[in-house]
């Protein structure tokens, strides 16, 4: 092609640089666009990627359902309309890095699956402590507030210098009263190991139908809902 294009007669009046730059120039310019009609044709090496929708129902349907193995997620997307084999679903939760069924049955519930098939009916409980100016100085009261984890909601269910095991029984029937109890229709109360929380507390609870969740030593992350709230 350059020898083509390359002009005849008097090479002392071809300037050699600026010609030579033209051609390359034009050379470039075919190639690019002769790839870039291509390009559009052109189709990616290897298998079609699952679209991502299907991709984050296949995580979901994992981590709701632990019992479920490669076949029964396969069978639920297809009863869905999204056939795709048993080898996508594995391929799809190792790269979430979940375990097949038997493992993540062994695993049991996580807390954060737990908060989130009973976010409705779950409430948590804590203490919070004000400084107030009396006449015989400053004096520390402790408030204890009860949060609805689902709409955050708070209620101050009641206010002393000395939080004894009455005080806490006084509570627990005031927030589980029958008509207008802040706990109407909760299943579960979480609270910390602290000692205020007496095991009367606790059976006021269970006798209205609310189990109370005792959570493990050293976990403020698990109950750290009413605390950023307050």
């Amino acid at each position: 092609m350059l020898i083509r294009q390359w002009p005849h007669g008097k090479k002392s009046e071809v300037h050699w640089g600026s010609e030579l730059l033209q051609i390359l120039q034009e050379v470039r310019g075919n190639c690019k666009t002769r790839n870039q009609l291509g390009s559009k044709h052109r189709r990616p090496c290897g298998r079609p990627r699952v679209a991502e929708e299907i991709e984050l129902l296949v995580v979901c349907m994992a981590e709701e359902n632990p019992t479920w193995g490669y076949r029964r997620i396969q069978g639920a997307l297809a009863n869905l309309g999204h056939p795709i084999d048993k080898l996508t679903v594995r391929n799809i939760l190792r790269r979430h890095h979940l375990e097949p069924a038997p493992q993540r049955r062994q695993a049991g519930m996580s807390w954060a699956q737990f908060l989130k098939l009973h976010w409705e009916v779950l409430a948590a409980t804590d203490f919070f402590t004000v400084e107030v100016a009396t006449w015989h100085g400053l004096v520390t009261y402790y408030v204890l507030v009860v949060m609805e984890l689902a709409t955050r909601r708070v209620q101050i269910a009641g206010m002393t210098p000395h939080p004894t095991a009455a005080f806490m029984q006084q509570c627990a029937r005031q927030l589980t009263d029958p008509f207008d109890g802040f706990l109407l229709g909760k299943r579960y109360l979480i609270h910390d190991r602290d000692t205020t929380f007496t095991q009367a507390f606790d059976g006021l609870l269970k006798n209205s139908g609310v189990e109370p969740l005792v959570l493990p030593p050293r976990s403020p992350n698990l109950r750290g809902c009413p605390e950023t709230n307050v």
